[in-house]
């Protein structure tokens, strides 16, 4: 199985590994499917919290969390703090999340191995900030590009830089990028419809 491993020191691609550009897709599309892995959770937890009583009126958060933009906000919140303790504990063990899993996708250290909790979560909280911007509509969109086109020229992205750690790309088949591409953009517009119709 072919494999690349773009390294903190990597200035161009090695022979037959996989193309920069798909590397961007694989990265963006694992992020994608751990989100709609998330995204349930997240909904469930922000539901569990309080949203009535006279403190909760008073405090001013009624208004914020009960429109439809605060209220995705507010998910977009608790979707990434969940992550920044699943995503750690997974990388420690299995050095991949579901979404790269399925997208060969690796986190390692230098040393070719799993990175510990703590590495995990200096890399998570990193993403967080530098790659995602905490799910703040508009700057997040802002945030993945930029770190995309880190990758397109070859170079590690912020976060890898920081925590220390190299991603390892594994080719997949075509059939499984056909199906990853569709459920990911197939869930993102129904969930998308579904909001609307619930607003």
């Amino acid at each position: 199985m072919e494999r690349t491993v773009n390294s903190p020191d990597a200035t161009r691609p090695e022979k037959g590994a996989r193309p920069v550009d798909i590397q961007c897709w694989a990265r963006w599309f694992a992020r994608g499917v751990d989100a709609i892995v998330f995204l349930p959770v997240s909904i469930a937890v922000f539901r569990l919290l309080p949203h009535t009583g006279d403190w909760f009126a008073e405090s001013g958060l009624a208004i914020v969390l009960n429109n439809p933009f605060g209220g995705r906000l507010a998910t977009g919140f608790v979707g990434v703090a969940l992550y920044l303790v699943f995503e750690p504990l997974l990388l420690s063990n299995v050095g991949a999340t579901l979404g790269k899993w399925i997208m060969g996708v690796r986190v390692r250290t230098t040393n070719g191995d799993n990175v510990s909790y703590l590495v995990g979560l200096r890399r998570t909280i990193s993403v967080a900030t530098l790659g995602l911007a905490w799910g703040v509509p508009v700057i997040a969109q802002i945030a993945m590009f930029l770190g995309m086109s880190r990758v397109v020229k070859n170079k590690p992205t912020f976060w890898d830089e920081w925590a220390g750690t190299v991603v390892e790309h594994r080719k997949r088949p075509f059939w499984l990028w056909a199906t990853t591409i569709v459920v990911v953009l197939g869930l993102n517009v129904g969930l998308t419809m579904v909001s609307r119709v619930m607003e």
